[in-house]
């Protein structure tokens, strides 16, 4: 009721301003008359429809604006969790470089020190071996200069003999007798 009786005064208000001549009628009066004819008709009749389509849009709106940081939130903490996983990741292979390093530096000072045994080991056997062969032939040598000695005595003895030259007796015992010793 308290609307019709605006829409009424207002049609007494436009017709008695009119009659009185303050209101001219020209076209933008006319015009500004049915925009404001327009606006109350489309009001009345299709205001709540136009209010409901307003608010359902509002709502789905509402529900993608939702929907989107939901998986905003999703995606960030799963950029979280793969951050987490990297920190992980170089601090476990930073402590496995670590730990590689320090046993190939024991590894390696193992092998150092097997190595310098190994070879020390074979130069032993090396003058074990030369040595050995030495003492053989050191004997070997010394009988051949013993055997040629005694050779060599007794072509001097023969040849004196032979010649007739005198020997000192003495000397020739105290040769026998020494090469008999060797």
């Amino acid at each position: 009721m308290n609307r019709y009786f605006a829409i009424g005064l207002a049609l007494v208000a436009i017709i008695g301003l009119s009659s009185k001549g303050l209101i001219l009628y020209n076209e933008e009066i006319l015009v500004l008359l049915a925009f404001t004819g327009f606006i109350i008709f489309v009001v009345q009749n299709y205001g709540q429809d136009v209010a409901d389509n307003l608010d359902e849009r509002s709502n789905a709106i509402q529900q993608e604006l939702q929907t989107f940081l939901d998986l905003k939130e999703a995606y960030l903490d799963a950029l979280v969790q793969e951050h987490k996983k990297q920190v992980g990741l170089a601090a476990a292979v930073k402590t496995v470089g670590s730990f590689a390093n320090s046993q190939l530096g024991v590894i390696g000072q193992q092998r150092k020190d097997e190595l310098g045994s190994r070879v020390n080991l074979q130069v032993n056997q090396q003058l074990n071996s030369l040595a050995s062969m030495g003492s053989g032939l050191e004997y070997q040598l010394q009988s051949k200069m013993a055997n040629s000695l005694r050779s060599a005595v007794l072509a001097t003895l023969q040849q004196a003999k032979r010649d007739n030259r005198p020997m000192n007796s003495l000397l020739v015992k105290k040769a026998i007798s020494r090469l008999g010793s060797l």
